[in-house]
């Protein structure tokens, strides 16, 4: 992979995540994109995973946020900066149907081992993707994967979110 640099920098980053998750699902999903801010669950039945960069940070030491401005910062900006990303994926959540009053416990049994086999595969495809970034020293990249949380049911979807933090040279 060539450098990580320029505006697109964190594109160039979710793009990598968002192609390694993809390639990491057994069951795939038919929505990939990546996005910024919040995700909206737009279509999620055939499956989405989404990549969506949420915060940027100045920094002198990555994973710290500190800032002491010296008259060795170039252009008085620190020398890195912190990403914040979210790797989300959602699938249709299971419903009642022919006026049942609840799903049934084998489909939401079924529903759960499916959204725990996405988010072990996932957490691991996104983790070995990302040690390969770090390896590449050119990069000047390094990360940290925090938790993992799971979401919904909601608007009759549900998945698992993945948060990290990615730090990048200023450049």
């Amino acid at each position: 992979m060539s450098m990580i640099k320029g505006d697109d920098k964190w594109y160039q980053v979710c793009n990598v995540i968002l192609g390694a998750a993809t390639a990491g699902l057994s069951v795939p999903v038919n929505r990939k994109l990546i996005t910024t801010g919040q995700i909206a669950w737009d279509d999620c039945c055939e499956g989405q995973l989404a990549v969506s960069y949420t915060r940027t940070s100045p920094t002198e030491s990555f994973p710290t946020e500190a800032v002491a401005f010296t008259s060795d910062s170039v252009d008085c900006a620190p020398p890195y900066e912190i990403g914040e990303i979210t790797v989300q994926i959602t699938r249709c959540a299971p419903q009642a149907l022919n006026g049942q009053n609840a799903p049934s416990p084998d489909a939401l049994s079924k529903h759960a081992l499916q959204n725990l086999i996405d988010a072990n595969q996932v957490r691991h495809s996104v983790s070995v993707a990302l040690c390969a970034l770090k390896a590449d020293v050119t990069n000047r990249f390094d990360y940290f994967i925090r938790s993992q949380l799971f979401l919904g049911p909601e608007g009759g979807c549900d998945g698992s979110e993945l948060y990290l933090y990615a730090g990048l040279a200023v450049g």
